[in-house]
């Protein structure tokens, strides 16, 4: 997994073993939220 943070935007790769994602956080009022997901590969 690896995150990049600039200011109140983040992009976050994730691999859980099934599936590869990319997702895109937006921090607004202190909390994060999913703005984006991109499957990018599933793992068999």
């Amino acid at each position: 997994m690896s995150v990049d943070v600039s200011e109140d935007v983040a992009t976050v790769i994730l691999d859980d073993g099934t599936y590869t994602a990319e997702l895109t956080l937006v921090l607004v009022d202190e909390k994060w939220y999913i703005a984006g997901f991109k499957g990018m590969s599933v793992n068999v």
